[in-house]
């Protein structure tokens, strides 16, 4: 037809109308597009595993309007297993004599190693605008929020503001994404410098552990390890002996070589446990007039320790800067000693549990009462008395010494000192 007008009365139905002339009563007045202050104007939204949800919204297109009250929830093909690609969400308007409706559906895309969104379609009959498009990730097991691209209010899909008024944000979000590039362009250029010049400041510190990485993986690779792995070794000199030595498979004296040591020495004490004579077989006394029975002597302590390692030289032992007193290393004890080119530094705590301790088994001849002397060598005295019967074997404490307890009911004393002691006994 050319020329079309209505509406008018119908007299024996002379004047009949179409949908089509019915909704042509709006054009020029509403432009097509989504109403932008009805709903959530059809905002899309990720739902669970495959599905996505339609929010509520009004829209005109091709003459016709379409509404959707209520949430609506699609089901997505599911991703692909090798490639990706990129599903639309779309209004789809169909003047067709089999449809005639409109529609809110998926249009599914093809999966591609460089996918683009799908076709729609613009024909006489169909048309389709986008709500959104979907990224479906290779292997994806469910949509995401951030795999959804919204389309409405771009050209695709304008925002109708009012009569004869549409909105598109095309020219907004060209801007957006102009000034994100300006920044990122930005962040990616100072984070180069930035990079630069931590390489720069970090290139020498890296040569020179890369250098030493290569040395121990030059040659035999396993053997290397090995001796790095095996530095450590166990120390048995006596604490009376200032230069401790210790012997270890692998260990390289360079400042910054590390090695375990345990230290281990199990001395017996030195003296005599029968009672003592003169040379003219008189008994010996003590200051109080008392027979001497046993002196035990735990030695002395080296003042100033070294330490040896597999003959590399003596090097002064310390902690904390200062000389370690060989009795303040714990016996069994395992330490990490530190070269630093001068001296062995023992790392972190020296671990002292109370000075010195042992077991003493001693030797009585007699029933009798018998004093227990212990004097260490800070020459501090603890005196005690003790009442011993050979029928028995059983010693029995009158008056405990400080630092001397006895151990079960046999004759085996537990000595206890800041320092090494000597232990004396006499019968009374």
């Amino acid at each position: 037809m050319s020329v079309t007008s209505g509406f008018f009365n119908s007299f024996n139905h002379d004047r009949r109308y179409n949908a089509e002339q019915m909704s042509a009563i709006f054009d020029g007045i509403i432009n097509d597009g989504v109403f932008a202050n009805i709903g959530t104007a059809f905002a899309v939204q990720a739902d669970e595993g495959d599905n996505i949800s339609v929010g509520i919204g009004r829209a005109w297109f091709n003459s016709t309007w379409l509404l959707n009250d209520a949430i609506l929830i699609l089901t997505d093909d599911v991703s692909e297993i090798l490639l990706d690609r990129y599903d639309a969400v779309v209004i789809e308007i169909d003047h067709s004599d089999s449809v005639r409706a409109g529609t809110i559906k998926i249009v599914k895309g093809s999966a591609s190693s460089s996918p683009q969104f799908p076709t729609l379609l613009h024909t006489t009959d169909v048309n389709q605008y986008p709500l959104a498009y979907i990224f479906r990730k290779a292997g994806s097991m469910e949509i995401t929020q951030a795999d959804i691209t919204n389309m409405v209010g771009t050209s695709s899909c304008p925002y109708i503001t009012g009569i004869l008024e549409v909105v598109n944000v095309d020219n907004i979000v060209a801007q957006w994404e102009a000034q994100w590039k300006q920044w990122y362009s930005n962040i990616t250029t100072n984070g180069s410098e930035d990079f630069t010049s931590w390489m720069g400041e970090n290139a020498a510190m890296f040569a020179t552990w890369f250098a030493g990485l290569q040395m121990i993986l030059s040659g035999d690779e396993a053997a290397n390890l090995l001796l790095l792995i095996q530095a450590h070794g166990i120390c048995d000199t006596d604490t009376g002996t200032a230069e401790k030595a210790v012997t270890s498979i692998g260990f390289s004296l360079v400042e910054g070589a590390t090695i375990r040591i345990k230290f281990s020495a199990d001395e017996e004490p030195i003296g005599n446990e029968e009672e003592l004579e003169d040379s003219n077989g008189n008994a010996i006394l003590d200051a109080d007039g008392h027979t001497i029975i046993g002196v035990l002597d735990f030695g002395k302590i080296a003042e100033n320790p070294t330490l040896n390692v597999s003959g590399t030289g003596a090097y002064p032992l310390l902690h904390r800067g200062s000389p370690v007193p060989g009795l303040s290393l714990c016996n069994g004890r395992i330490y990490s000693v530190l070269f630093d080119g001068y001296a062995y530094e023992i790392v972190g705590d020296i671990g002292m549990t109370g000075g010195y301790q042992r077991d003493v088994p001693i030797v009585l001849p007699a029933d009798g009462v018998y004093q227990i002397l212990l004097e260490d060598s800070s020459e501090s005295e603890c005196c005690g008395l003790y009442i011993y019967h050979t029928a028995t074997g059983k010693l029995t404490a009158i008056h405990e010494a400080s630092g001397v307890s006895i151990i079960g009911e046999g004759l085996t004393l537990k000595v206890t000192s800041s320092r090494k002691p000597s232990l004396h006994y006499a019968r009374i």
